[in-house]
């Protein structure tokens, strides 16, 4: 029983250790890729080569949802953004690697 004691004791700061060392890993590892969101890089993904920015996409949802609002009279839904945020990115892989394809 003793033995037990002791490797209770001991085992307890040992997993403190761990649980803080994997923490750190973690949070350093987020911190060291490209795509770190901690970073607050821009850059939502890459078409044919082209890097798209957040602001290109928003634009291109927002394009999205004033069609939707002047064909049906009212906001989308969850539903329906999703949707509509899925359309948007296709617009973009339309835009950067369909056409250039056509020409």
């Amino acid at each position: 029983m003793a033995l037990i004691g002791t490797l209770r004791d001991k085992m307890g700061m040992l997993l403190v250790i761990f649980i803080f060392l994997a923490l750190a890993a973690f949070i350093l590892g987020e911190l060291l890729t490209n795509n770190s969101v901690l970073l607050n890089q821009n850059e939502v993904g890459e078409i044919n080569g082209h890097s798209i920015s957040i602001e290109e996409f928003q634009s291109a949802v927002e394009e999205r949802r004033a069609n939707y609002v002047m064909n049906f009279g009212r906001e989308p839904g969850d539903r329906e953004m999703t949707t509509l945020r899925q359309q948007a990115w296709d617009l973009l892989i339309a835009r950067y690697a369909i056409v250039p394809q056509y020409e």
